[in-house]
């Protein structure tokens, strides 16, 4: 079994989804070794993390980001 350092996820469209609502993208994975057989099978389990950066209302004549993070454990 092959040991996956990331997963991101890398959507096709950029929009905020609401809570509950389907995504769709493509995952990336960053791996430790080279894939001797390409054929990949992704199963998810175990905790999520989630990061996002917030700006607050761009309609200013200043920004403020802000990094978010939440977590979970499925």
């Amino acid at each position: 079994m092959l040991t996956v350092r990331a997963i991101n996820l890398v959507l096709s469209e950029i929009e905020v989804p609401l809570t509950g609502s389907s995504i769709d993208g493509q995952p990336v994975l960053n791996l430790r070794s080279t894939l001797v057989d390409p054929v990949v099978v992704v199963e998810l389990m175990g905790r999520g993390f989630l990061r996002w950066l917030e700006e607050d209302n761009p309609e200013l004549g200043y920004n403020r980001s802000m990094a978010c993070t939440n977590q979970a454990v499925y």
